[in-house]
């Protein structure tokens, strides 16, 4: 989290690219992979420009330390029934508030100081991503459904 309520706050999250039980949960990991790198690198799911398909490339997997994009975390609880952040979705620049959570502005035009915000605070919309505990799905029911 870089600013707000939540600010210098790290999350963790793990990112099955290789599973016994399929494919089908491969690809999962394959397409949380994307979506981080979509919103941090500010690339929508239809471009598929040479520009856009080299920066949905990884040379390496620590590419993803410390990568900063907006996300939807709920929390869940661990296996000492402790309370824990989960990353739910990575939030891409299709999202109607992306470019504000992202750059702190309407539309995606680069990276604005901080004082061109407009409508809501950052604050506001990132808690608005927040879900407390229980009140978000699985994991699995929502890979392939934009959040709203």
């Amino acid at each position: 989290m870089l600013e707000g309520q939540y600010a210098k706050r790290k999350v963790w999250s793990l990112i099955g690219m290789h599973s016994p039980k399929g494919p089908e949960w491969e690809n999962m990991g394959r397409s949380f992979v994307r979506g981080i790198l979509q919103s941090a690198r500010n690339i929508k799911a239809e471009d598929n420009s040479p520009p856009a398909y080299k920066a949905r490339q990884l040379q390496s997997l620590s590419e993803l330390d410390g990568i900063e994009f907006v996300a939807k975390i709920s929390t869940e609880k661990d296996q000492y029934d402790e309370p824990k952040n989960v990353i739910k979705q990575a939030i891409t620049p299709e999202h109607k508030q992306y470019a504000q959570l992202m750059f702190g502005q309407t539309a995606p035009q680069g990276h604005p100081p901080a004082s061109q915000q407009v409508g809501h605070s950052q604050a506001q919309l990132q808690s608005q991503l927040y879900s407390p505990p229980d009140s978000a799905p699985h994991p699995a029911e929502s890979y392939n459904n934009q959040w709203d």
